[in-house]
This record gives structure tokens, C-alpha cells and sequence, in this order.
């Protein structure tokens, strides 16, 4: 469906995860609104989010916002939970976009993922 397993699809699962993880939810139980940023090559980490989290356009849970990120942030993710309207907000970087191109050129789809998931202070975290 997407057409590639790039370094950008692995940050959005790590998300995904990591927000079900935090809201104490299932998939299928948040919705997602996505800021993309004028940087970013596209929009994969909201792919990869959807891999995630089962949210998706079609079932009107994951949402592409039309305001773009805050200068100096890749993008903006917001995870709510349905049940409680709890919510984590995820800062991914511009710094990123570099090491995840890199990835891209030198590793295979396995190696990616594995980088992305193990990577230090990939996203901050705010409430």
C-alpha cells in the first residue's frame, strides 16, 4: 500500500506504540490528528502511525491537519483516547531528517526499523 518500508514508517509504529502504551488503550480505541512540515520528504510517519494504531482517514480517526508543524518540527502528532479524551503530543524534530535519510540510503528495510525503534530522543513527549 505504501510502496517502500523507508526510516519514516518505523518513527509513526514507535508512536503509535508508544501513545496506545501511555493512554492505556487498544488500537482501534484513539484517534490522530497529523502536522506535517514543509521539510518533510512526506507524510510516512502518519503510515506508519496508522500500522500502529489501526487509525485511519477511512474510518475518520486520523486526521492530516491543514496547519502545517511549528518551525523547527518535522511533525506534530496528538493521540487521543476515545474512551477518557486523554491525550500525548509527540514533537518530532527537524534535526531527524538527516539521520533518517542516511538510514534510508545505507540500510536495508529490517535495519531501519531496527535504528528507528532503538534511536535516543527520537520525539518529545508532552501532555
Amino acid at each position: 500500500m505504501h510502496g517502500g518500508f523507508g526510516a519514516f514508517i518505523p518513527v509513526g509504529i514507535r508512536i503509535g506504540l508508544d501513545a496506545l502504551h501511555r493512554l492505556d488503550a487498544k488500537p482501534r480505541e484513539v484517534t490522530v490528528t497529523y502536522y506535517d512540515s514543509d521539510k518533510a520528504p512526506c507524510a510516512c510517519i502518519a503510515d506508519g502511525i496508522m500500522v500502529a494504531t489501526t487509525a485511519s482517514p477511512g474510518q475518520r480517526t486520523l486526521t492530516i491537519a491543514a496547519e502545517k508543524a511549528p518551525p523547527g518540527a518535522m511533525a506534530i502528532v496528538v493521540v487521543r483516547s476515545k474512551k477518557t479524551g486523554a491525550e500525548v503530543r509527540y514533537t518530532v524534530a527537524e534535526s531527524w531528517l538527516a539521520k533518517l535519510g542516511e538510514w534510508n540510503r545505507t540500510l536495508n528495510p529490517a535495519g531501519r526499523f531496527e535504528h528507528v525503534m532503538q534511536a535516543k530522543d527520537l520525539f518529545q513527549v508532552s501532555n
